[in-house]
């Protein structure tokens, strides 16, 4: 047989092209799709072979391709209290929502009205509960990863402790990780932020941690200012928090979270004991001193941060602090107050912020002095529409009796003002003959008739006519 004519390249070529051209469109295009393929994996294969080291450059051990592929387990999550209106979001629609349904990841859970709180439980027996008003999305839930994303009101998050699996709580600004914890979050129109209860939290947009008894601001939207702030958490304030109180009392109840109340484990302020002068006594002041002096001493809390004093009966007092010694014993500098009844007030924090307010009176008087001779004066008011007065002469007699004098001036003497002798030892004075004449000073002496003179005064009784 003769040989086949050599067949060109370019021949070649327009004879695939005229079989190609009676093909319809459809193969046409797979036909050409598979090539382009093709040459694109002869080309890897190229480059790998040109940068392959050689054979004695290879290491004698297998490698292994490393891939890191997320393939934890998805969990669910139990609606397990429901107060007032609770509304749950799949596939963008609300609904009401039912106690104990399942909560799946990418649901939302909402609460509406100022009654309305709920709890969701997860599988590892951490909660997050939902204060009035409040809403979050289950963004992620895996047996490795739980994030909540916080999108409106307060959160409280108990978190139960784990090495396997992390538990977040975002908001449009900031981040918060558990590190096996209880926590608040709160997202409003306010400010992002959290208050740590028990534990620790990392904030990751500003890479700050808070423990026990702290509260970082990521976002302050009334005063950027505080943006980012960490401060100590008000105990006094947080008393009055009716949805913090409500988590503390489920804890208190939880045969486990009962044991980590942490930062709510101590609502109570520190006790104070008065022990010497006690509470009510009577203090006497020197005749010639205008005001009296004390120093009070008593106990209490050990471990007290600080204790002041104040006079609550005189104007432009100041608190004084009192030192406190560790068994928590303590007394007070000198402290001065007027002749009468005063007040004081004993304010004591404990150290976590707990206050206690004490309040008690001393009264201060002047000293009085045993009389050996004088005359002793006394307004008797028990008869109807009279001034009863009675006297009575200490180591001395007065043969011509006594005079009764009344002035508004207290310092008058015999003969001014009014004046009555009087030899009985009482004397009465009808209302209606002194009424409506102001203060008015009442006093007597020891009367000499022949000289018309009074050598020995009482002591003075100030009535108030206007009030008779």
């Amino acid at each position: 047989m003769g040989k086949k004519p050599k067949t060109t390249n370019s021949a070649w070529f327009a004879k695939l092209l005229g079989k190609l051209n009676k093909l319809n469109r459809s193969v046409k295009l797979s036909l050409v799709l598979s090539v382009m393929l093709a040459m694109t994996a002869l080309f890897a294969v190229s480059f790998s072979n040109s940068t392959t080291p050689n054979s004695t450059e290879l290491s004698s051990e297998p490698q292994e391709e490393v891939v890191e592929i997320d393939t934890a387990d998805s969990v669910t999550a139990t609606l397990s209290t429901v107060q007032g209106t609770v509304e749950y979001r799949s596939d963008n629609i609300w609904s009401n929502a039912e106690l104990d349904m399942e909560i799946t990841e990418g649901m939302s859970l909402k609460t509406t009205g100022a009654s309305s709180r709920a709890i969701v439980q997860l599988a590892d027996g951490s909660e997050a509960r939902l204060d009035a008003n409040s809403e979050i999305t289950f963004e992620t839930l895996t047996i490795t990863r739980i994030v909540l994303l916080h999108n409106d009101g307060h959160l409280f998050n108990r978190v139960v402790p784990s090495d396997d699996r992390t538990y977040a709580v975002q908001m449009k600004n900031s981040q918060f990780q558990a590190i096996g914890t209880a926590f608040l979050t709160t997202s409003s129109g306010d400010e992002e932020s959290t208050e740590v209860y028990h534990g620790k939290v990392q904030e990751t947009t500003i890479n700050q941690e808070a423990t026990e008894g702290d509260k970082i601001t990521v976002k302050d939207f009334r005063d950027h200012s505080h943006d980012g702030n960490k401060t100590k958490i008000d105990i006094e304030q947080l008393k009055q928090n009716a949805f913090v109180l409500w988590n503390k009392g489920i804890d208190e109840k939880h045969e486990v979270f009962k044991a980590q109340l942490g930062f709510l484990s101590d609502f109570d302020g520190p006790i104070i004991t008065i022990i010497d002068p006690a509470p009510n006594s009577t203090i006497d002041v020197p005749s010639n001193v205008a005001a009296g002096e004390v120093v009070v001493s008593g106990s209490t809390e050990k471990g007290t941060k600080s204790l002041t004093i104040q006079s609550k009966s005189q104007a432009g007092s100041i608190p004084i602090l009192v030192n406190v010694d560790e068994q928590g014993n303590f007394s007070t500098p000198q402290i001065t107050a007027p002749l009468g009844t005063s007040v004081f007030e004993f304010v004591a924090f404990d150290k976590v912020g707990n206050k206690t307010t004490k309040n008690f009176n001393y009264v201060f008087r002047e000293k009085s002095t045993v009389q050996q001779k004088g005359i002793i004066l006394t307004l008797d008011q028990s008869t109807p529409n009279k001034l009863k007065f009675k006297w009575s002469l200490i180591g001395m007699k007065a043969s011509d009796g006594v005079q009764l004098i009344y002035d508004n001036n207290k310092d008058t003497e015999y003969p001014d003002g009014t004046t009555h002798n009087n030899t009985s030892g009482s004397i009465q004075l009808p209302i209606s003959g002194v009424k409506n004449n102001g203060d008015l000073y009442f006093k007597v002496c020891r009367y000499n008739k022949d000289e018309d003179s009074c050598d020995v005064y009482s002591n003075v009784i100030k009535v108030d006519t206007d009030n008779l």
